[in-house]
């Protein structure tokens, strides 16, 4: 920062220096011009963003204030040595000046970089999650029970990034904040299902439904730095094909169908974020600026996922002694999703002031356009799983490879018909 803070500064200076020759003032959206084009940085800033920080009345206020500031003294001493720059003025609307249009600058530049990656985040976790909550336990084709029905608990969880929930980064920008938020954050879903065999054609058929709720609360006791809502509904259809059956062990082929729908919004608690600029020779005193401003993600999905699985396992035939019923086999199958996404990322709430005692100065004219997308896309993943059942219940988990999350699922009650 120090040395974006020198380059900065020593363009303002040449700038003055070059332009007071020519014409007699120099105005805040030339100076900003002329030191995008110099740096080379910012220039996927789009222009009408560019247009809120150069037209903005209290940052042009600024900078014919701070130019008064020096005098011709401290602009030779600055062209002799250019790191004098930071012994020259405390003067506030510098200091506030030179933070302010930074903080901005990195804002409008991380908002283009990484709205994009919160928005794959949310879309790879939509994806996973449609194709997810298809276990609803063990049920043969052609082989007793007629069917069953019950409910089914699932979630996505965050076992791999479980030292992010342990230990939070102490500093990280808010965009960063949103997509470790989706990482981190689980989806729970509550379904109803029923299946029943289809003999003397060897499959079995099952329905399901049902919907997801986060509410702030829950997610809060997860994640403290972003506020999440989120709701959605889903149904799916599972298709099993009888393979093989010994007295040992069994195999199928499952296809499921599923249909998901649902919002998220999530958005960065209120925090300040400090530009640091350093007053003094070689280091000198930290002051700065206090920026300001907190990233949101308005979103909502449609998605449908076909998953064609081969499970297989052991069960046997006979019922166990006392626990009646236990099975344990694994899955691996393919994901193939097709969805549409609809999503804002923005800033809310730009404001800034300089670090110093006593400061008068605020600017709060600022904002950064949202940027909203809309799009369509199909993903596939791997996703292999393993699977108990004991009591008629059932736990499973599952591991998609390409998209790396993890998914469990539990049926509390499965009522055999």
């Amino acid at each position: 920062m120090k040395k974006v803070y020198l380059i900065f500064f020593m363009m303002i200076i040449i700038s003055i220096n070059l332009y007071s020759q020519i014409i007699p003032t120099i105005d805040y959206k030339t100076f900003i011009n002329a030191y995008i084009e110099s740096t080379g940085m910012y220039n996927n800033i789009p222009k009408e963003t560019l247009n809120i920080l150069t037209d903005s009345k209290q940052m042009n206020q600024l900078f014919d204030d701070g130019i008064k500031s020096f005098t011709f003294g401290e602009i030779l001493t600055i062209i002799q040595n250019p790191e004098k720059v930071l012994d020259t003025t405390t003067n506030e609307s510098v200091i506030l000046l030179v933070g302010t249009t930074l903080g901005f600058l990195e804002v409008a530049n991380m908002q283009q970089g990484t709205a994009t990656v919160v928005i794959n985040a949310l879309k790879n976790k939509a994806a996973f999650n449609a194709a997810s909550g298809n276990n609803t336990g063990l049920l043969i084709p052609m082989h007793t029970p007629i069917g069953s029905f019950g409910i089914n608990l699932y979630s996505d969880v965050p076992l791999l990034h479980i030292n992010d929930i342990q230990n939070p980064p102490k500093r990280e920008n808010d965009y960063d904040s949103l997509a470790k938020a989706l990482d981190i954050l689980p989806i729970p879903h509550i379904n109803a299902y029923l299946q029943v065999n289809l003999g003397p054609v060897p499959l079995a058929l099952t329905l399901r439904g049902g919907i997801s709720l986060g509410f702030k609360e829950i997610y809060g006791a997860v994640v403290n730095d972003v506020e999440i809502e989120s709701l959605g509904w889903n149904v799916g259809a599972s298709l099993k094909a009888y393979l093989f059956r010994t007295k040992y062990f069994f195999g199928d082929l499952r296809f499921d169908f599923n249909y998901d729908e649902g919002n998220l919004k999530l958005a960065a608690n209120n925090r300040n974020v400090y530009v640091p600029l350093y007053l003094g020779y070689n280091g000198g005193t930290d002051t700065g600026v206090v920026f300001n401003g907190n990233a949101f993600l308005e979103s909502k999905w449609k998605t449908f996922a076909l998953s064609p699985k081969l499970v297989f396992g052991f069960k046997m035939q006979e019922k166990v002694p006392v626990i009646q019923y236990l099975a344990a086999y694994f899955s691996v199958g393919a994901d193939i999703i097709y969805g549409s996404l609809e999503s804002k990322v923005g800033v809310n709430g730009i404001g800034s002031y300089a670090n110093i005692v006593g400061h008068k100065i605020t600017v709060d004219d600022l904002y950064v356009p949202n940027s909203q997308d809309k799009m369509s896309y199909q993903l596939y993943d791997m996703r292999v799983g393993f699977h108990f059942d004991i009591f008629y219940q059932s736990f499973a988990i599952e591991y998609g490879i390409f998209t790396k999350q993890f998914a469990v699922s539990f049926i509390p009650i499965n009522i055999r018909f």
